[in-house]
């Protein structure tokens, strides 16, 4: 049987006439489940200590969002569709650190036209930050 995800906000109307019981979905728009997917930009990148960068999320409903490790930098926000991150690690010079940014997006699924399930389907998507250090600029032994 196909599954069919409703978008979040959308009107649920259930009309009986009869014995002939119809849904009515107003202003919907509906993809299959298994089709669904959440996107990250960027996916990847390079950052300073004290440095912000803005994600945003796209393909999927009432976005949250995580990190791998909460002392190497901190979110603006943890829901919504754009969140900033700001570094808080310096690895010192020559070095990196890793930092994985998850999305995720949990929406019902509902299968056939009267039929709602309580399924939940979750996507994710990740972005990957990697923490640069400062490397100092050359020491000049020139009199």
């Amino acid at each position: 049987m196909k599954r069919t995800v409703i978008h979040a906000g959308c009107a649920v109307a259930v009309l009986a006439a009869a014995t002939l019981t119809t849904l009515a979905l107003s202003g919907c728009e509906t993809e299959s489940a298994s089709e669904l997917t959440v996107r990250v930009v960027p996916d990847a990148i390079t950052i300073l200590l004290d440095e912000t960068v803005v994600f945003t999320a796209s393909g999927g409903f009432e976005y949250a969002w995580s990190l791998a490790d909460d002392s190497l930098g901190t979110l603006n926000t943890r829901t919504g569709s754009s969140v900033a991150y700001t570094s808080r690690d310096d690895p010192g010079p020559s070095n990196t650190t890793l930092q994985v940014l998850t999305v995720v997006s949990s929406v019902r699924e509902f299968s056939g036209a009267t039929n709602v399930t309580d399924d939940i389907f979750t996507v994710s998507a990740d972005s990957h930050i990697t923490h640069v250090g400062i490397i100092p600029p050359p020491i000049s032994t020139s009199m």
